[in-house]
């Protein structure tokens, strides 16, 4: 497992659902997920998170904020801004039972509407 800090993003179609993962490398699964998608994906949002564990937790908590608006997998029928909102909430959720794992770094939030 690849260590150091790991993004929890929101990418979609505009108009579309939209996935909630996380990724090291948000513009190496863009290309993979663009590639399977007969639609151009965008990063609609990316947080930058100390590490994996950490993003994990998020996108777990995320996942089951957004539950009732679960399509398939990773997919939800919200739109970009319900889920960066849910990924806020879950941050501070996670924040709250962990205590000091989140880096000064971490706190950085990076709003992006294309990446090509």
């Amino acid at each position: 497992m690849k260590r150091g800090p790991c993004f929890v993003y929101v990418m979609g179609s505009v108009g579309g659902p939209v996935k909630i993962g996380i990724a090291g490398d948000p513009a190496k699964r863009l290309r993979q997920v663009q590639h399977a998608s007969p639609t151009a994906v965008l990063i609609f949002h990316l947080r930058r998170f100390a590490s994996r564990e950490i993003a994990a937790q998020v996108e777990a908590r995320a996942h089951a904020v957004l539950s009732d608006l679960r399509l398939r997998g990773e997919w939800f029928s919200s739109s970009p801004d319900e889920a960066t909102a849910a990924i806020a909430a879950a941050a501070v959720w996670v924040k709250g039972r962990r205590s000091n794992v989140f880096g000064p770094s971490a706190r950085r939030t990076v709003h992006l509407r294309t990446v090509r």
